[in-house]
């Protein structure tokens, strides 16, 4: 539970939740958990004094990581009976980070390749590579050569 998550969940869809603060990572881990199944739905989450144990942190700090799972409808705290992960919060973050992804992925992996020359039919070659036999083969040049007429 305390350890930090990889993957997907480490990206810019998760930047809203302050992933840089402690009770962002809690947050962001236990959304990652309820994604993926492995906290499912219906089911009673950890308490703040069993996730303060578990991140280290105070049990002011772990309260509000919930009450961020709580803002985002994630999750539901019965008072004397503990937080419970709501119905459809799984299929709300995904939704959540599927309406997020072109934003986060799509649009500034076609500004960095824009940048690096790179095109749909992939990388353009330089004067160099075009000009050198012994550059080493990319897949554009080879493709080139493969199509261009025997001289």
């Amino acid at each position: 539970m305390g350890q930090q998550t990889s993957g997907a969940s480490e990206h810019a869809l998760l930047g809203t939740l302050g992933r840089d603060r402690a009770y962002g990572r809690i947050a962001a881990d236990i959304t990652d958990q309820i994604l993926s199944g492995t906290l499912p739905e219906g089911q009673r989450a950890p308490s703040a004094s069993e996730l303060a144990s578990a991140y280290g942190v105070s049990v002011t700090t772990a309260q509000k990581g919930i009450d961020l799972l709580r803002t985002r409808a994630m999750v539901l705290t019965r008072p004397g009976r503990g937080t419970y992960v709501l119905e459809g919060s799984r299929e709300r973050e995904a939704r959540r980070r599927r309406e997020a992804f072109p934003g986060a992925y799509v649009l500034p992996a076609l500004r960095e390749a824009a940048r690096l020359g790179i095109s749909k039919r992939g990388h353009r070659p330089t004067r160099q590579e075009r000009s050198d036999p012994a550059a080493p083969m990319t897949a554009s040049n080879e493709h080139q050569a493969r199509t261009r007429p025997a001289l």
